[in-house]
């Protein structure tokens, strides 16, 4: 390797460190990963009223920006869980977890459909 060996272990930790770690986030005293989580669940309430939504006007469905928003929520979603995944400690650990599968049979289902 050109710059030298690459710790992984160390890439991790520091972003683990980063996203949950004490820091100023504009001017609350919470980590970015607790930002990150608080726009998960303002998504996930987002996507929940959507739902319920178009079961009174089934119509919405077949509207391209409706399926566009959707499409957005499952696609940050699923961005949020490669993060999870690749700076979780035990990987396989977290692929297995309530949470990761949650994470992902929710998130496919609209990108595949």
């Amino acid at each position: 390797d050109f710059c030298g060996p690459v710790d992984r272990s160390a890439w991790r930790r520091n972003a683990r460190m980063y996203l949950y770690a004490q820091r100023k986030f504009w001017e609350y005293r919470c980590s970015l990963g607790d930002a990150l989580d608080f726009g998960a669940t303002m998504l996930s309430l987002a996507s929940c009223c959507m739902y319920v939504i178009e079961t009174y006007y089934p119509s919405l469905s077949k509207e391209q920006g409706w399926h566009g928003v959707e499409v957005g929520i499952s696609v940050v979603f699923l961005l949020d869980y490669l993060m999870r995944l690749v700076v979780a400690v035990d990987a396989a650990d977290y692929l297995l977890s309530a949470n990761g599968v949650v994470n992902v049979v929710t998130s496919l289902p609209t990108l595949i459909f």
